[in-house]
């Protein structure tokens, strides 16, 4: 008896509803509103946002597409499809107002929705209930993880890419398959797969732009016999297109990282050292032609000869050349010393802070103006066993006078 009154008073209220809708619906300006009221319930009419599109389903079978994206429309194949020139919209309603059916018959299609979107700081999962509006022929970047992938050596490789695509068969992509994002990752990794597998090899790193070109190559080739490729069968079976191939993301194993890492940790360091040899060889630069200067005015002086002569003349005689890199050998040399003074004396063994090539400047130039006195520069070694020239020092005196001489330099 209760049950009896509910569906009776259910039907009245249905009746009044209606009756109240039809005679608002004669005034013109308040017959939208009606719509608009009627449509936040899905009752009788529905708002379809633009650029995406819904199903409804009679008794739970498909009945017809409802769909708002300007400039196209879905042809007797269920594709989307530009309109012609001059060719007016399906709808007749104005923007995503669109006609359900009979109430309580016809209704709006509603289903759970998992995906994974591809963002350049990783992937986010989605997973969704109760779905009701879907993309039209719009691109999304969905998100093709790299599991159980390996390089050429049989190293696992992990990462993810994105796969940009669209759909453009409504029915198809929401009813020939459980879930399209599924059935696209499984066409797609198995090639990815193999393509990592024959052409990709840590130890020599392929570019990402030239790996998303053999990915996209392999992905359009077709199969044995002239069967579709995976890209011509995921659109003509299940309406999904997908437009771009690009990887994110691809990594190795972490022992082998750690050995990469070590790797560019020693190139780094080798090009390190390479910048300090050639910034001490451009800072002496500067002391060496100083030296050469006075080296040559003194020659000039001693014969009678005008600079430019004696400069032309020793470089015909190779003297120059062989002077200039005696000069570049005695400040190596004073460099060196001059350091590991400072490390000995003044830091106990210890580098000291900001202890570059200007803190020792004044050292090699007293070395460079040093050796400038005689016409000749004599390496260490020439000298014979004692490299003084003179009566060997003992080691205590030697020290004492290490000290001293850089206690002025440094004084400089």
């Amino acid at each position: 008896m209760m049950i009896t009154l509910l569906v009776v008073l259910l039907v009245l209220f249905l009746v009044l509803a209606v009756s109240i809708g039809i005679v608002l619906w004669r005034v013109p300006v308040a017959r939208w509103y009606v719509a608009a009221i009627m449509a936040k319930f899905d009752f009788i009419f529905t708002e379809v946002p633009e650029g995406k599109f819904k199903e409804v389903v009679r008794f739970r079978a498909h009945k017809r597409t409802l769909m708002a994206k300007e400039g196209f429309k879905i042809n007797d194949n269920g594709r989307i499809v530009p309109l012609a020139a001059d060719e007016p919209p399906q709808s007749l309603l104005p923007g995503g107002l669109g006609i359900i059916g009979l109430p309580g018959i016809d209704r709006i299609y509603t289903r759970q929705m998992k995906f994974s979107k591809s963002l350049l700081d990783g992937i986010k999962p989605y997973d969704i209930d109760n779905v009701s509006e879907f993309y039209a022929m719009v691109d999304y970047p969905y998100a093709l993880p790299f599991v159980k992938c390996e390089d050429m050596n049989n190293l696992p490789v992990s990462g993810y890419a994105t796969l940009l695509a669209h759909v453009d068969g409504p029915t198809l992509s929401l009813f020939a398959t459980t879930n399209f994002y599924d059935t696209m990752v499984g066409l797609v990794l198995p090639v990815v797969q193999e393509c990592l597998r024959q052409k990709f090899d840590f130890d020599n790193p392929t570019e990402k732009n030239d790996l998303d070109t053999l990915m996209w190559e392999e992905l359009n080739e077709q199969g044995p016999g002239g069967a579709d490729s995976v890209i011509e069968e995921l659109h003509k079976k299940y309406a999904v297109r997908i437009v771009a191939f690009r990887t994110v993301q691809i990594d190795p194993p972490e022992e082998f990282r750690a050995t990469s890492l070590i790797k560019w940790t020693a190139k780094q360091r080798a090009n390190a050292a390479d910048a300090v040899a050639e910034a001490e060889q451009k800072e002496a630069a500067g002391p060496i032609e100083l030296a050469m200067e006075k080296w040559i005015e003194k020659e000039a002086k001693d014969v009678g000869e005008t600079v430019a002569e004696a400069k032309k003349r020793l470089r015909e005689s190779g003297e120059y050349k062989e002077h200039k890199k005696l000069l570049a050998d005695q400040i190596n040399r004073s460099r060196k010393t001059v350091q590991e003074r400072v490390i000995n004396i003044n830091s106990g063994g210890e580098p000291l802070e900001g202890g570059s090539i200007a803190s020792i400047a004044g050292a090699i130039a007293a070395a460079i103006i040093g050796a400038t006195a005689g016409k000749g520069i004599k390496d260490e070694n020439d000298a014979g066993n004692n490299p003084g020239g003179g009566k060997k020092k003992n080691r205590k005196d030697q020290e004492e006078d290490d000290k001293d001489d850089l206690r002025d330099d440094l004084d400089k």
